[in-house]
C-alpha cells in the first residue's frame, strides 16, 4: 500500500514537472516574439532600478522626490545622449574610412595567401580568401550600428516609461500588500531582491566604468583611432558575462593589424587582458562577494537564453533577468528545486543519497 502511495505520489510530480515545462516554452515564446515590445519596457525597469537609490540619496538631503527625480533623469539623459552622439560621430568617420580598411584588409589576405603558397599550402591559400571574408565583419559593424540607431529611436519612450515607474515606486509595497496580503517575510524576501539587483547593477556599473577609463588610456598609448568610442563599447559590453569584453578587444586589435602593425596588436591585446583578469578576478570578487548567488554555468547559459528570447539587450540583462527568475521559483515549493539548479554550489547544502532513498522505502 505504501509502495502505490509513493508511486503515485512520484507519477504526480512528474506530471507536475512536465507542465511546468511546457508553461515555461508556451511563455518564452511569448517573450521572444513580443522582444520589441517587452526590450524598451525592461530598459525602463533597468533605468528605474538603478535610479532609486540617488534618488533617495537627494531626498535624504532636503531634496523633494520630484525634483531629485528630475536631475537624476536628466543627468542620465546627458548620459547617453553624449553617448550616443559620440557614437553617431564615429561611425560618420569610420564610414567615411571604410574604404581604405577594405582595401588594407584585402592586402594583407593577399600577402598571406602568397606566403602560403610560398610554403606548398596552395590550396588553403586559395580557400583564405573565403575563410576571411571582410564583407562580413563590416556587415556585423553595420548591425550594430542599426542596433544603437534602434535602441536610439526608442530613448523617448524608455524615459517616459522610467519616470512613470518612478512615480509607483512610493505606492507599490502598499499595492502589494493589498493584493497579495501582509507577510513580513514575504516582504522582506522582497526588498531582498531589489537591493541585490540594484546592488548588482550599481557596482557593476562601477567597474565597467574603470574598464572603459582604463581602456581609453591603452588606447590612447597605442594611437589607436576611436579611442572614445571603443572605451564606450568596452563599458556596454562589460555588462555582458563571459564574452563581452573579449568582444570588446576585438575591434581596436582589428584596426591596429589593418594598419600592418602586428607587434603593436599583440601588445595591446596584452593589456586588454591585463585589465580584463585584474578587474574580472580581483576587484569585482572583492565588491561582489557572494551576492549573485548563481552558478558560472547558469551565468553563461543565460547569456545564450536571454540573448535568444530578447535579442542584445537580453544579452546586458541576462544576470538580473536569472536573479529575479531564481528569487521568483524559489517562492514556489514545487519549482524550488529549479532554484536549486540556478544557484552556486556553495549555497547548495546536499544530503547523503542513503537519506533520500530512506525516506521514500516503504516501512
Amino acid at each position: 500500500m505504501t509502495f502505490g502511495h509513493t508511486s503515485a505520489r512520484r507519477s504526480g510530480a512528474g506530471l507536475r514537472i512536465m507542465l511546468g515545462l511546457a508553461a515555461f516554452v508556451v511563455v518564452v515564446a511569448g517573450v521572444h516574439a513580443a522582444a520589441p515590445v517587452v526590450v524598451p519596457v525592461l530598459a525602463a525597469i533597468f533605468l528605474a532600478t538603478i535610479t532609486v537609490p540617488p534618488i533617495a540619496m537627494l531626498s535624504s538631503r532636503g531634496v523633494p522626490t520630484w525634483a531629485a527625480a528630475a536631475i537624476v533623469l536628466l543627468v542620465m539623459l546627458a548620459v547617453l545622449v553624449g553617448g550616443t552622439w559620440a557614437l553617431a560621430g564615429t561611425a560618420r568617420d569610420f564610414t567615411a574610412d571604410m574604404s581604405r580598411y577594405q582595401q588594407a584588409i584585402a592586402d594583407q589576405v593577399t600577402q598571406l595567401s602568397n606566403s602560403m603558397r610560398a610554403h606548398g599550402m596552395s590550396e588553403l591559400a586559395d580557400r583564405l580568401p573565403e575563410l576571411l571574408n571582410t564583407s562580413l565583419i563590416f556587415q556585423a559593424a553595420g548591425n550594430m550600428a542599426a542596433g544603437i540607431a534602434s535602441l536610439a529611436k526608442d530613448l523617448f519612450f524608455v524615459l517616459v516609461a522610467t519616470l512613470f515607474i518612478l512615480a509607483e515606486v512610493a505606492t507599490l509595497p502598499a499595492k502589494v500588500r493589498a493584493a497579495f496580503g501582509s507577510d513580513a517575510g514575504r516582504e522582506g524576501r522582497l526588498r531582498g531582491v531589489v537591493h541585490a539587483m540594484q546592488r548588482y547593477i550599481f557596482l557593476k556599473t562601477q567597474t565597467s566604468a574603470l574598464t572603459a577609463i582604463l581602456v581609453f588610456f591603452l588606447l590612447l598609448a597605442f594611437g589607436v583611432p576611436y579611442a572614445l568610442a571603443l572605451s564606450l563599447l568596452a563599458f556596454g559590453l562589460n555588462f555582458v558575462p563571459i564574452v563581452g569584453s573579449i568582444i570588446a578587444a576585438v575591434p581596436p586589435l582589428l584596426l591596429v593589424l589593418v594598419d600592418g602593425a602586428p607587434g603593436e596588436a599583440l601588445g595591446l591585446g596584452i593589456g586588454y587582458a591585463a585589465i580584463n583578469v585584474g578587474i574580472g578576478n580581483f576587484v569585482e570578487p572583492r565588491l561582489f562577494g557572494k551576492s549573485l548567488g548563481l552558478s558560472p554555468l547558469v551565468v553563461f547559459l543565460s547569456l545564450v537564453v536571454w540573448g535568444w528570447i530578447l535579442g542584445p539587450v537580453g544579452m546586458f540583462l541576462s544576470v538580473p533577468l536569472t536573479m529575479f527568475v531564481k528569487i521568483l521559483v524559489d517562492e514556489v515549493d514545487d519549482l524550488r528545486w529549479i532554484g536549486i539548479l540556478l544557484g552556486s554550489s556553495a549555497a547548495v547544502r546536499a544530503e547523503p543519497l542513503s537519506t533520500a532513498e530512506d525516506a521514500e522505502r516503504p516501512t
